[in-house]
């Protein structure tokens, strides 16, 4: 009696079991996420892509394993959730694995969401999540060398400009290094952006100086693209005028240039002080003056530094050749050449290439007579005393200090008009 009791107890037990796990027991679920199934997390079946390419956003997904699918509605948004979509296009349902289709009328430089409905006719049988355009064509940056520049492979100042175009996508990222450290973000648009630029420090002449550039949308970045100059200096240096003064001017033009210093031998450069360029990110020029220490018909060299925005500096030797006194036109009229004059005073037009200074007398040696500033047009006033009188005139520069003579006739009359 014992033994079949027991059986029947633990029977019982078994039974009771039994029917309590099978109340409680799930369905098997489907193997992807939707909104139909949101508790699920394995994965979304349509594994939609979105990607720029050119002039249209690219769209990719996945047959979902559900029968009955007649076609795909595919919408756009410009919200990742809680906006309004609209449809970007109806796609058949076909046999292929992976359907595509494009989009032409995206919104541009704007962040672009899609979605993909799986449609059994008029109903909706699964729903893609929602994904972002990633950006497939990256955005162009070019350096915009400045008018000063020589060759297309060097730029004429550091302080440049970047031309940055992107179609597509929301923002751009600039930055000098491919890791983007210290990026620059702009907002992106569909026509040239021209943004002012560092291109940075440079060690010497011909350094590449490289700028990175990636298009962002929706967090997504495209691959890097990059323009790359080299570091120069083009600045023109040179002696402005001939030499025919004891003071030269040493002239600096160009881009990018920040000081300029010059020297006449025996003086040293290291020694010389530095003229600063107020303007280095413009076209500019700014002028040195350069005192001679001795004046002598001796070509000699001139020394110029230049120092360049980049960080580095070229030096430049100028040649120079002082130039005499030109005596094959050397001359001067007394009143237009007119023999005679009424009035002591006299004007003198000289002809005296080259000439820095002069002095008039009637007396050959020019006793007590000081030299004067070279001009073109000058008065003289003769000896009071009626008659013929001889004037003498003297041309030289610093490099020829006796001067050459030049004598002219012109007869006083007293008590007359001049005619």
């Amino acid at each position: 009696m014992h033994r079949p009791a027991f059986i029947g107890r633990i029977g019982f037990v078994s039974i009771v079991a039994l029917l309590v796990f099978s109340c409680t027991h799930r369905p098997a679920e489907p193997q992807f996420n939707n909104p139909f199934d949101p508790e699920n997390a394995a994965g979304d079946p349509f594994r939609l892509t979105a990607q720029y390419a050119t002039s249209s956003v690219s769209l990719h997904w996945s047959a979902p394993p559900v029968a009955g699918i007649t076609d795909y509605k595919v919408l756009r948004s410009l919200q990742q959730s809680g906006g309004s979509y609209d449809v970007v296009g109806v796609v058949p349902a076909t046999a292929a694995a992976r359907q595509t289709t494009t989009d032409t009328k995206f919104k541009r430089n704007r962040i672009n969401y899609y979605k993909v409905l799986a449609m059994h006719g008029s109903d909706i049988n699964l729903e893609s999540q929602v994904v972002a355009a990633g950006v497939f064509a990256p955005a162009t940056v070019t350096i915009r060398r400045s008018t000063t520049a020589v060759g297309d492979s060097t730029v004429a100042s550091r302080q440049s400009h970047l031309t940055l175009r992107s179609n597509f996508g929301d923002s751009v990222d600039v930055a000098s290094t491919v890791d983007f450290a210290s990026a620059q973000r702009f907002a992106a648009t569909d026509t040239n952006t021209i943004i002012p630029w560092d291109l940075g420090p440079a060690s010497g002449r011909g350094e590449k100086k490289r700028v990175f550039a990636r298009m962002r949308s929706g967090g997504v970045t495209s691959p890097a693209v990059h323009d790359s100059a080299f570091a120069d200096l083009t600045a023109k240096v040179k002696i402005v005028g001939a030499v025919i003064n004891d003071t030269l001017v040493v002239r600096a033009v160009g881009t990018g240039f920040t000081r300029l210093r010059s020297v006449a031998p025996p003086d040293s450069l290291e020694l010389a002080p530095w003229q600063v360029n107020p303007h280095p990110d413009q076209i500019d020029s700014i002028e040195v003056l350069v005192v001679l220490q001795s004046a002598s018909l001796a070509p000699f060299v001139v020394h110029a530094e230049v120092e360049s925005d980049f960080g580095f500096t070229r030096r430049y030797d100028l040649p120079a050749t002082p130039l005499s006194v030109d005596t094959l036109g050397l001359t001067f009229t007394i009143n237009n050449g007119n023999p005679t004059t009424a009035n002591p005073l006299v004007t003198i037009v000289s002809t005296a290439k080259h000439a820095t200074q002069m002095r008039f007398s009637e007396n050959p040696d020019f006793t007590g007579v000081a030299w004067q500033p070279f001009q073109g047009t000058s008065h003289f006033t003769l000896v009071s005393t009626a008659g013929v009188h001889r004037v003498y005139g003297i041309f030289r520069n610093p490099f020829e200090p006796l001067g050459f003579p030049v004598s002219k006739f012109i007869e006083l009359v007293v008590g007359t008009s001049s005619p």
